[in-house]
């Protein structure tokens, strides 16, 4: 009689613990198939915003390419007069584009123009391609700093972040910029050079390299960039589609060497610019902040003989783009 007991005990038991391993099993397969529904859900709604991205993409390229003209050929037709205006007259565009082109045609070294009015999308693209950056990468090294701001302040201290920041934009001093690159690195200025040039690269910034440090020798590198990634970048800003926007937008604004497209607007619009000079180099990167008439305007020239009259040509053009946005 006890062992009969015992056989029952035993065989409960093990019921219940075979029970148990099944219930288990049965929670573990149904985990399983929630966690691959999830992931097909997350797959699909992956796919969906991709393909939107790819159309929003194709969208703005068919825009882009709508609205700009190609200088080559424009020049092309009017040096061998089978240009054909229609009985209106040119388009705005055309005549801004032409207008600056054969300014610049006249002048000493290499230029390019980039110019935009975000109200109308007025654009006027002339010699697009990669000059060397001089200061104007100070632009992107910030954009890199702001991407990492919190980072950065919790390892150097916000205080010496800021500084190094308000330095290398307002007065561009180019220690401060070197030092920013280094943080970036963690102390090493490649490592940090090479977070510039991602940040360039995830943002689009096609013609944009820094290829070497603030005062060093271009032997091993160079700094490049183009006047639509500077125009891109400042109305990026403008528009506040970056980390930290209005921070940036408050440095530019403090720049202290206005001597080139600030001098060419007058004194009461509001102004905000980051320059950038070698030996044989003036740039000079701008939003010139006038209400519905806000444009963004690049300008960059390099193998110059004479840098002073660069300046005044700088000037000189930013005089006509700002005439041409007011009537």
């Amino acid at each position: 009689m006890r062992k009969n007991k015992v056989k029952r005990y035993r065989k409960t038991r093990a019921y219940k613990h075979w029970f148990k391993i099944f219930v288990a099993g049965c929670i573990l397969l149904f985990c399983g198939v929630a966690l691959l529904g999830a992931d097909f859900f997350l797959y699909q709604k992956k796919n969906e915003k991709e393909d939107q991205l790819k159309q929003l993409k194709q969208q703005e390229e068919e825009i882009h390419n709508a609205e700009t003209f190609t200088v080559d050929s424009e020049v092309q037709e009017s040096e061998t007069g089978n240009s054909q205006p229609d009985e209106e007259g040119p388009s705005d565009e055309n005549k801004i584009i032409k207008q600056l082109t054969q300014k610049i045609q006249s002048l000493d070294g290499d230029w390019s123009v980039y110019v935009e009015q975000f109200n109308t999308g007025i654009m006027c693209n002339i010699h697009q391609e990669k000059y060397p950056a001089a200061s104007l990468i100070k632009l992107f090294i910030m954009g890199t700093v702001y991407e990492a701001y919190d980072e950065l302040c919790r390892e150097y201290g916000q205080e010496e972040v800021n500084g190094c920041l308000e330095r290398m934009i307002t007065v561009s001093d180019n220690e401060a910029a070197n030092q920013l690159v280094a943080m970036l690195g963690y102390g090493s200025n490649e490592e940090g050079r090479s977070r510039v040039n991602l940040y360039c690269q995830e943002n689009e910034y096609q013609d944009t390299n820094m290829g070497r440090m603030l005062l060093e020798s271009n032997e091993n590198g160079e700094n490049y960039t183009s006047a639509i990634d500077c125009c891109e970048f400042l109305k990026k800003v403008y528009l506040n589609q970056c980390n930290h926007s209005l921070e940036m937008l408050r440095y530019l604004k403090q720049q202290e060497r206005t001597d080139k497209i600030p001098a060419g607007v007058p004194d009461e619009v509001e102004v905000a610019n980051k320059t950038g000079e070698l030996n044989d180099v003036e740039n000079d990167a701008a939003l010139i902040l006038n209400g519905d008439n806000t444009y963004c305007i690049t300008v960059l020239a390099s193998n110059l003989s004479d840098t002073s009259l660069a300046r005044e040509k700088i000037k000189e053009i930013s005089e006509e783009v700002y005439e041409y946005f007011k009537e």
